[in-house]
């Protein structure tokens, strides 16, 4: 990983955190950089995911994931 792919997953990332501040998801674990050399990210699990929030709609080539309810 790059210095670019890192930024645009701790975009992502950051995206999340702050829906999850706003009550519509939960960060469920990491969310962070690991250590302090490279580029390296902990692994990161979103839960309660709605449709309509960015990390679901997009694509993240990273250590994120998402949880989402659904009926069907």
């Amino acid at each position: 990983m790059d210095k670019i792919q890192f930024d645009r997953i701790m975009q992502y990332i950051e995206s999340g955190k702050e829906d999850a501040k706003n009550g519509k998801c939960q960060l469920l674990i990491g969310g962070n950089r690991w250590g302090d050399k490279g580029y390296f990210i902990e692994p990161t699990v979103f839960g309660d995911v709605k449709d309509d929030q960015l990390i679901s709609r997009e694509e993240i080539f990273g250590p994120v994931s998402q949880v989402l309810i659904f009926d069907t």
